[in-house]
């Protein structure tokens, strides 16, 4: 009979162990990784629509074929995105509001963009065709005097309609429509073809007038989409379900040791109490090999899971950030450097015209009293005076504007070898200019001070972009542990060469340090694991300061320590070799 129960027992547990076993299956990696790789693709995808749209509407783009690729794409990407989560949102509620959200923005964006294509086709239509007709009406008028006005005013329309489309300002609007309303009322006599000409150009003027305000509307909706926050939303909603799995599987994985343990005193009880027992010897040997070797693999696929998903998600964003930053200092660059190069012409010219003035002044002091008016009522003496101070303002503005678009440039370095010998005070100054706004503009609170202890340092063989990102991870770190209420917020820049006897080259060390308020005792060991934020939900992913270890640490064999203490603040030094080993034997 204790034969018996003993043998019924271990098949309980034999049961209960295979069950167990089902529970820890590691998940398909693959089908993870395609999941990851489209939610990387309709974030990227996104913002390249954003970008299409403007340059579209700059006329950078001739067409809208580039435009309808990027849908068609964004849409080829979600429809297998839900394909392949139609498994997973069926037992995970928030995945499943995520990606309704998602679609329902996605449906609302292609909208939008339709929208724009119509309405920008019109405008774009229009304002090719005016140039050419006004100047061809113009020439095919006769040559009487009569004529005269009526070229002066198509002539001012047709510059004041390039600026409006430039700058679409409503007093503009207001000056087009009233030389219109003069052209129209205008006594003068015109064949009916030229009459037809004049009716056409006066009809793509008031579609410019009325298109252009559409299409700024229509642009602006699309800037304020919010399918890049519920792409972010899916994809962190995404990663919670996967942490989840994880710690579920740890439970069963303790059940499993629980029962193993079970069976194997079970066996043991056979084995002693009957000496005929070598099946279940080897039964029991077979299944200790199996719970070692499926809890070595469970151990291996969680933490390559975690890696994985910090790096792909990290990178990704990097990439489309470095791409949309490089991107939009290229698209300013032209613009400001043409605003720039027209400022020092435009300071010659208005000397001219005061020179020109004066002459006028010296020449006839009495001038008529119509002039005398008109020079009272626009304050010449005043416009005289601010006019070159004017220009100087613009001239101040548009090189700090070079210098911001210079370091974005520098920031992205996309232009550059990825793996080369930089000066890291260029990155560090770089990354101080962008995040300026945050150290300055504080509501209620007192601006950051930056102070700065450079020393002389060799040029560093390294992934520029990515120490780059290490640096901006971290001073951002720093902002945000001044609260609103700190008297005197300070963050400390220091560089210096060291040596170590550990390396054969020379290494660099860059500390940041703050006085804020330090790393809590609780949490100070655990602030490069990956996914750890101490932030409220959605403020923080927890991905900043893991990528900054692994970048230091693993990409450039440095090392990042950090010094903190609770209400003094927290410093970091990042230490890199001034070339890679790799570098050194060639």
């Amino acid at each position: 009979m204790k034969r018996l129960l003993s043998v019924v027992t271990a098949g309980v547990l034999l049961l209960l162990l295979t069950g167990l076993l089902r529970q820890t299956q590691v998940n398909n990696i693959d089908e993870h990784y395609d999941i990851v790789d489209h939610l990387r693709s309709i974030e990227r995808t996104d913002l390249v629509i954003v970008s299409d749209v403007l340059k579209t509407q700059s006329s950078i783009l001739p067409n809208y074929d580039v435009l309808a690729t990027d849908c068609a794409r964004f849409d080829a990407d979600l429809i297998a995105l839900e394909k392949l989560l139609s498994p997973t949102v069926a037992r995970d509620e928030h995945l499943r509001e995520a990606l309704t959200a998602l679609t329902a923005h996605a449906e609302t964006r292609s909208v939008l963009v339709e929208d724009f294509k119509s309405e920008n086709a019109v405008l774009r239509n229009s304002f090719s065709y005016l140039p050419r007709a006004i100047e061809l009406l113009a020439q095919g008028l006769p040559k009487e005097a009569s004529y005269d006005s009526l070229r002066d005013l198509l002539s001012q329309a047709s510059t004041l309609l390039m600026r409006y489309v430039l700058e679409p300002k409503s007093d503009t609007a207001q000056t087009i429509e009233q030389l219109m309303l003069q052209i129209e009322t205008l006594p003068v006599m015109l064949s009916g073809i030229e009459q037809h000409k004049l009716d056409n150009i006066l009809r793509h003027i008031w579609a410019i007038l009325y298109w252009q305000p559409e299409t700024d509307r229509a642009i602006a909706l699309l800037l304020a989409d919010q399918t890049g926050t519920a792409i972010e939303r899916l994809a962190l909603d995404y990663s919670n379900y996967h942490r989840q799995l994880a710690r579920r599987q740890n439970r069963y994985r303790l059940w499993l040791y629980l029962v193993a343990i079970a069976l194997i005193m079970g066996s043991g009880y056979l084995l002693w109490n009957h000496r005929n027992s070598a099946m279940l010897k080897k039964i029991n040997q077979q299944l200790n090999g199996l719970v070692a070797e499926r809890t070595v693999e469970l151990k291996q696929a969680i933490e390559k899971l975690k890696r994985s998903q910090a790096q792909l998600v990290q990178s990704e964003k990097m990439s489309a950030l470095g791409q949309l930053s490089a991107g939009v200092a290229h698209e300013i660059n032209n613009p400001i450097n043409f605003i720039h190069g027209n400022v020092q012409s435009n300071r010659q010219y208005s000397q001219d015209c005061l020179e020109l003035l004066s002459l006028y002044a010296l020449h006839y002091p009495e001038p008529a009293e119509e002039i005398q008016d008109f020079i009272e009522s626009i304050e010449l003496d005043f416009i005289v005076a601010d006019w070159d101070k004017l220009l100087n303002s613009m001239n101040l503005g548009t090189a700090r504007v070079k210098k911001i678009v210079e370091s974005l440039r520098n920031f992205s370095r996309l232009d550059e070898a990825e793996y080369k010998a930089v000066d890291l005070h260029e990155g560090l100054e770089s990354t101080l200019l962008l995040l300026n706004h945050q150290l300055t503009s504080r509501p209620s609170a007192p601006i950051i001070e930056v102070v700065k202890n450079y020393r002389e340092l060799p040029l560093v063989s390294c992934y520029s972009g990515a120490i780059n990102q290490v640096f901006l991870n971290i001073l951002s770190n720093a902002i945000e542990a001044f609260g609103a209420d700190h008297p005197s917020p300070q963050i400390t820049v220091s560089t210096t060469v060291v040596s170590t006897k550990q390396v054969h080259a020379d290494q660099v060390m860059v500390s940041i340090a703050d006085n804020g308020s330090g790393i809590p005792e609780e949490i100070r060991d655990r602030i490069f694991d990956p996914f750890f934020t101490s932030k409220p939900v959605g403020e923080g992913t927890g991905l900043g300061l893991t990528v900054s270890y692994q970048t230091v640490v693993e990409a450039h064999k440095g090392d990042i320590a950090v010094l903190t203490t609770p209400g003094v603040g927290t410093e970091f030094r990042i230490q890199l070799p001034v070339k890679l080993a790799s570098d050194q034997s060639n």
